[in-house]
């Protein structure tokens, strides 16, 4: 029983000696972590498309400049000039979309620096959304029985550009 007491008093003498040394400078520990599986499930969203007008709505004339001259025009500015277009006259209807938008792009001999675009179409919004029920699937189904490759290939259409030099 001394030599238990003896070997306590040692091991607090120890204990003193090491807490007078300082702050830790280096600590090591062990713990366990466990993070959750987190999973993201997208559930598929469907609204209904209401036309603002049932006729052919004619926008337009839209004036952009050319970044040179007609001559230097590319496809691209061309493109990025006609979805400008687009996005001004789904403005001027409050409209989310134009289905069938047609274009018409002129160059004028006059001022052959302004790219002049008129487009038509029927303005619509996206309404009513909501969750993808079994009813909304059987009407895509049967509207698209090859599912959605067939939806592409029909979107794939050809786009015909028309020009003439010179006409006004």
């Amino acid at each position: 029983m001394l030599i238990m007491a003896m070997l306590m008093i040692g091991v607090a003498a120890f204990a003193q000696k090491k807490g007078s040394k300082g702050a830790a400078v280096f600590e090591e520990a062990t713990a366990r972590e466990a993070y959750p599986n987190v999973a993201v499930f997208v559930f598929p969203q469907i609204c209904d498309l209401k036309m603002l007008s049932s006729e052919r709505v004619e926008y337009g004339p839209f004036e952009f400049p050319l970044a040179k001259d007609l001559s230097s025009m590319n496809e691209a500015e061309l493109t990025n000039d006609k979805t400008r277009a687009l996005q001004q006259a789904c403005q001027l209807d409050g409209a989310d979309l134009i289905i069938e938008p047609l274009y018409t792009t002129t160059v004028y001999e006059k001022d052959n620096k302004v790219l002049v675009i008129k487009l038509s179409g029927y303005p619509a919004k996206y309404v009513n959304f909501r969750s993808l029920k079994p009813e909304d699937m059987k009407m895509i189904q049967t509207l698209y029985p090859h599912g959605v490759e067939s939806i592409q290939q029909q979107n794939a259409g050809r786009v015909v550009t028309t020009a003439a030099e010179g006409a006004k």
